[in-house]
């Protein structure tokens, strides 16, 4: 009896010990309980916080943002959308921001961030891949709320940084740098952010920077532009620790070994995260230093940001900067930066850098006479002499495949007396903005191609990207001739007359826009992608179908005659600073040429259905002209 007594006294007793335990436990969640939702009373009643509540001293001033942004004026502009506490890591976004936070009572749905809808695949050819299928599924990058399983320490414990500021954009077609320049750094232009932002491309599917993405937007900020694969890319530690093998830790050591012991590094880190170390329980976890970057002034490489500024300009925003005065400060930051090289162009008519014996004489002489290039004063123009530059593509699409009659029809007008308006003379030059073998446009070729058009009076190029260098000509004396081919300026006349014409004109004309329509079918031949599909050494399959595609895409074979009358029209109409008699000739519909069967010339307006039947309606004067452009009478 006294053994089961003394057994029943220490159950009773473990069970008070037991009661008493379950009421501390119970206590507690109550406590905890009361107190998360007080807090979510409190919050709901001051209602989403832009951000959680500040760790440590309480009453400690949060630092203020080295970058200024006029939060009041983005309000009110549609094509931004200001994110804060966010980090970046791959493809994605990831925010710390209250409002989105699954502990808010009055959460909000993480937007979808905008995608870039079209675009084509930017492949290493001198042409638009868009008659080739080159036209890409959309893309954009992921956006979601902070998790409890974040992949990296960066991510874990973030450290918003208030000193950088990225600004991600989004345009259409990112790889045409006629788009680009119209759209995105326009856009840029006309946002006057602060030059301490980071200004972030996002490139699709990982792909990298066009040298042309870099430069054009170098007066905007004084960090390089980076690519969205770039912010979110892991850092690169600061030091790995000794070497394995001896040689010593950080940059000096051997890369396949740093290589190893960083993804030591990151395995060791993620087994502490998961409790897989040796004592089977979370650890104390330390964010390392990482090296510091170019696109930051913070002293690690930083993953999570007080403020991101996401942008997306489609294909109807509106975007109110001229052209040419965006044109004017992209130059501008070229020529400060002393980064415009002397031409070797030689106005010679030979197609080429340099020509032969005389030539090549007289192509010294241009040269040494350009050697100032980043002299915004400096004008290597003869003012008495019209220069033309002419585009030479080698692609397969939209070659002028007699250029060098063209040149030479030049030289021999110049040795007859060419003369129009204010010049007593004329000499012709060409040149590739493109590398002929690769069609890609290397960071100094694009540098070139920019002094070399603003050795030119006149700028030559059949439509298409290269008539977006027509930018970088001295405004106020210089004209671009797009040369269109058969039905392209007529029939599809719609597609053309949208681009660069009301955009030449939105700047006052500070570069004179004139079209030349050819519609005699004797001057086009068709594209190699055309010509492909029909002799079958083209799969079909691997076209997009389409009758405008192929009437852009056409050769040309430019009779000189009417080609040098036509570049007398243009010169008539280049007095310096005086666009009076351009724009009457605009307003009387004898601005733009049409290039008619058997040689003939017609000036009339934009938008002509069919020019031959428009001529005879409106018995418009038919020019005609001899070998070197001189009329025929």
């Amino acid at each position: 009896m006294r053994r089961n007594s003394s057994s029943a006294g220490a159950r009773v007793a473990s069970l008070v010990v037991l009661c008493l335990c379950i009421t501390q436990l119970t206590n507690h969640a109550v406590a905890k309980h009361r107190k998360s939702s007080d807090e979510g009373k409190r919050r709901e009643q001051e209602g989403p916080q832009p951000r959680d509540e500040p760790s440590g001293d309480q009453g400690a001033e949060e630092p203020e943002e080295c970058v200024p942004l006029d939060v009041e004026a983005l309000k009110d502009y549609p094509y931004c959308q200001l994110y804060e506490r966010v980090c970046a890591h791959q493809d994605t976004l990831v925010t710390h921001d209250f409002r989105y936070s699954f502990a808010n009572p009055k959460r909000e749905l993480v937007p979808e961030l905008p995608y870039v809808d079209i675009w084509n695949f930017p492949a290493a050819l001198e042409a638009n891949t868009d008659a080739l299928r080159g036209r890409q599924p959309k893309y954009h990058l992921q956006f979601r709320a902070a998790s409890a399983h974040e992949p990296t320490p960066a991510l874990r414990h973030p450290s918003f940084s208030n000193c950088t500021l990225p600004v991600v954009l989004a345009p259409e077609f990112p790889f045409n740098m006629g788009e680009f320049f119209a759209r995105a750094v326009s856009a840029v232009h006309d946002l006057e952010l602060d030059p301490r932002v980071t200004l972030v491309m996002l490139t699709p599917q990982s792909l990298g920077l066009a040298p042309f993405h870099s430069l054009l937007l170098q007066p905007y900020s004084k960090y390089p532009l980076i690519t969205s694969a770039a912010l979110g890319a892991r850092g690169c530690p600061l030091d790995m620790g000794p070497d394995p093998g001896g040689g010593g830790g950080g940059s000096g050591s051997d890369p396949a070994r740093q290589r190893q012991r960083r993804v030591d590094h990151e395995e060791e880190d993620d087994s502490k995260w998961s409790g897989e170390g040796d004592g089977g329980e979370e650890e104390e976890e330390a964010v390392p230093a990482e090296r510091p970057v170019a696109w930051s002034p913070d002293a690690s490489q930083p993953h999570c940001f007080k403020r991101l500024l996401y942008c997306k300009w489609g294909i109807e925003a509106r975007v109110a900067a001229p052209l040419a005065e965006v044109a004017a400060r992209v130059v501008g930051a070229m020529q400060a930066a002393a980064q415009l090289p002397v031409p070797r162009l030689a106005y010679t008519g030979q197609e080429g850098e340099e020509g032969e014996e005389e030539g090549q004489e007289q192509g010294q002489q241009a040269a040494v006479s350009d050697a100032a290039p980043n002299d915004p004063d400096h004008d290597p123009r003869d003012p008495a002499q019209l220069r033309v530059l002419i585009e030479s593509r080698h692609g397969p699409v939209r070659n002028i495949k007699n250029l060098q009659d063209l040149l030479d029809a030049c030289k021999e007008a110049n040795e007859r007396g060419f003369s129009a308006g204010g010049f007593r003379g004329v000499s012709c030059a060409a040149t590739s903005f493109a590398d002929a073998a690769t069609g890609r446009v290397s960071r100094a070729r694009f540098l070139s191609n920019v002094a070399a058009v603003r050795t030119a009076h006149v700028l030559v190029v059949v439509h298409g990207a290269g008539a977006t260098n027509s930018w970088w000509l001295r405004q106020g004396s210089s004209a671009l001739v797009e040369l269109r081919p058969c039905l392209f300026g007529t029939k599809y006349a719609s597609w053309p007359d949208k681009y660069l014409p009301p955009q030449h004109q939105k700047s006052r004309d500070r570069i004179r826009f004139f079209a030349l329509n050819v519609e005699d079918p004797d001057q086009c031949e068709n594209g190699d992608i055309e010509a492909g599909l029909f002799n079958k050494t083209l799969a079909k399959g691997s076209l997009t179908w389409d009758q405008s595609f192929f009437a852009r895409d056409k050769h040309l074979r430019l009779r000189p005659g009417p080609f040098l009358g036509f570049l007398r029209h243009v010169a008539a109409l280049l007095a310096p600073g005086d666009t009076e008699a351009y724009v009457a000739a605009r307003e009387a519909d004898r601005l733009h040429g049409y290039l008619l069967p058997g040689g003939g010339l017609v000036l009339g307006k934009l938008g002509v259905k069919n020019a031959t039947v428009w001529a005879e309606e409106e018995e418009v004067e038919v020019q005609t002209f001899n070998d070197w452009g001189g009329p025929r009478y």
